[in-house]
């Protein structure tokens, strides 16, 4: 998740130029390759679409710290509740 600095001024921008809106919760990200927030509703909202963007990059570390997390929050409980219904 990056947020460039011109993309975020340009987002502001967006948010204050915009009419006929009175509150809305978006995201605002820049145009970063494999993100997983959809920025349809940003651009469709106010009219953002983001100039930058940068790939997320992680060291070894990170990674399996990322990947363990997952399969104990994620993986594993839906793995127990698939086959040990009554757990």
């Amino acid at each position: 998740m990056w947020l460039s600095d011109r993309d975020f001024l340009d987002g502001v921008k967006c948010a204050v130029l915009v009419e006929n809106v009175s509150f809305a919760e978006l995201n605002l990200m820049s145009g970063n390759p494999g993100m997983r927030w959809d920025m349809e509703e940003t651009k469709d909202t106010i009219g953002f679409v983001p100039q930058d963007g940068h790939k997320a990059k992680m060291n070894f570390s990170l990674r399996t710290q990322a990947r363990l997390k997952k399969f104990i929050v994620f993986t594993l409980p839906r793995w127990i509740e698939r086959w040990i219904p009554n757990w």
